[in-house]
This record gives structure tokens, C-alpha cells and sequence, in this order.
């Protein structure tokens, strides 16, 4: 028995209702998301300070370099000695905690995330700035911080 063109279509929008929304990993707007790929439990502590807005779009603006060719201030040269917001959170081995509303505003952020050795060695950091977003669930970044045993990486998602 062969389907009729109108049950088809019918189908489709069925079929993509649940798509969206599971290829996003904008699980917790406005806050963190730190994934534990380890197989011990690790401490991450992170902290955040409001960067100055940008200025207009044409480059005139604060933290835009020069020339083409030189080289443009890096999160990590960004001053994080006193942050607006910090936090120190316990991750279980293999595991994810969600940390909600870590922002308190929207805005440009300069985000750092450390994870301490267990054993006494070095840790390491990982640092990025967050652009400003709208505020709320509709266009509120989520950072995702994951730690593997060599690294720690941070990235931000953005919703559609």
C-alpha cells in the first residue's frame, strides 16, 4: 500500500517538531554546564568579570586592534582580578552538573574556568569571552566547560 502524497507532508512537520530542540545543548541559559570526562571527581572553579560594551559596528570600539595584522587582545590577557561573579563547584567522576542563572545580566563577559590537579601537579585554566546576548531563555548563552584528563575546554552555545 503506498502512502498518499498529503499523509507525507502531514508527517513532516511531526518529524521536525522534536528535532530542534535536541540538537541544541543550550541546556541552561544565562548559566553552566561542566561535564566531568574523568574518572575521578574534580573541582572546577570559575569566574566571570563584565567586559565594557563594543562600540558601534565599525570597529571603533573597545578591544579591536589597530591594523589587520595586529594581533587583538586574547580572553586570556583579559583582567579577571576582581570578577563579578565566582563559583567553585564539585563534579563526580563521569558525571554533568548544571549550574543556572551564573550570569546575573546580559552583557560581554570574560569567563575563566580552573580545574586544580588532584594529585598536587598542575591544573589547568581555560579562558573566553562571552558576547553579549539577549537576556533570557531566547538568546541566553549556556558555557559549557568540560574537563578531560589532559585539558579543560570552555565554549559557549548559543540558542537559534
Amino acid at each position: 500500500m503506498q502512502r498518499s502524497r498529503r499523509a507525507v507532508l502531514a508527517a513532516v512537520p511531526v518529524a521536525l517538531a522534536g528535532c530542534g530542540r535536541s540538537l541544541r545543548e543550550n541546556t541552561v541559559p544565562g548559566g553552566l554546564h561542566l561535564r566531568n570526562r574523568r574518572t575521578d571527581p574534580v573541582t572546577v572553579s570559575v569566574r566571570a568579570a563584565l567586559l565594557p560594551e563594543l562600540e558601534g559596528g565599525d570597529g571603533g570600539g573597545v578591544g579591536i586592534t589597530e591594523s589587520p595584522t595586529a594581533t587583538p587582545e586574547t580572553p586570556r590577557d583579559a583582567d579577571l582580578e576582581e570578577p563579578d561573579v565566582t563559583g567553585e563547584y564539585r563534579v563526580q567522576a563521569e558525571s554533568e552538573r548544571m549550574v543556572p542563572d551564573f550570569f546575573p545580566r546580559a552583557g560581554r563577559w570574560a569567563f575563566e574556568a580552573v580545574v586544580e590537579s588532584e594529585n598536587g601537579g598542575d591544573g589547568d585554566r581555560t579562558r573566553i569571552v562571552l558576547h553579549a546576548a539577549l537576556p533570557g531563555p531566547t538568546g541566553a548563552d549556556t558555557i559549557v566547560v568540560t574537563v578531560r584528563q589532559q585539558r579543560v575546554t570552555a565554549r559557549a552555545t548559543t540558542v537559534d
